[in-house]
């Protein structure tokens, strides 16, 4: 539960909330050292704050506590990046599209890396897998907004302040059981 409450007050657009959030993953690890989700949330927090040795920490203990975590392993290579150690966070950002092929972002940031290094072809190979993966988390995303839109938040009352349907089968939408959509949170930056 603190893990969920950290990572909504992570995402939340106040910063005072966004500055709870560290206190809730920090709870959840007294509760479970091993929670390696709040490991990996926790140092985005610090990363975040600019806490750079604190984020790699809690990064390397993520990856550590779960191995193929291709979420854990974006976030150290971004970190990498940041303590200028590009050939370890190329390493690691490899290593995060082979767990995880679809994500983007560490495809982008291999180009990047691999275009810097002089790798012209990996580098336009990465770009189309950015532009392929990115269209597709997108269109998702926008499905999911879509659904939250046709998604009542409650039952409408008619003109004589009855509600307009009795049965529960008929205030029931498909779209409410649809499964939360996470936003991606990678690193420090809005990528």
């Amino acid at each position: 539960l603190y893990t969920e409450l950290g990572d909504l007050l992570f995402n939340s657009e106040d910063m005072a909330q966004q500055a709870e959030a560290g206190d809730e993953f920090k709870a959840a690890l007294a509760l479970n050292p091993n929670d390696e989700r709040a490991e990996l949330e926790l140092g985005m927090v610090e990363a975040r704050k600019g806490n750079i040795k604190a984020a790699y920490a809690d990064y390397s203990r993520a990856i550590e506590l779960n191995p193929n975590d291709g979420d854990a392993c974006t976030e150290m290579a971004m970190t990498l990046m940041t303590m200028n150690q590009t050939e370890k966070a190329q390493q690691m950002f490899e290593r995060a599209v082979q767990i995880d092929p679809t994500n983007d972002v560490a495809h982008y940031r291999l180009a990047t890396l691999y275009r810097k290094a002089g790798k012209i072809d990996a580098a336009k190979e990465q770009v189309q897998l950015y532009l392929k993966y990115k269209q597709m988390k997108d269109k998702m995303e926008k499905i999911f907004d879509d659904m939250r839109l046709l998604s009542p938040s409650r039952p409408r009352d008619d003109e004589e302040g009855k509600q307009q349907s009795s049965s529960p089968a008929a205030n029931d939408s498909p779209v409410q059981q649809a499964p939360a959509h996470r936003q991606g949170k990678i690193g420090t930056g809005q990528e």
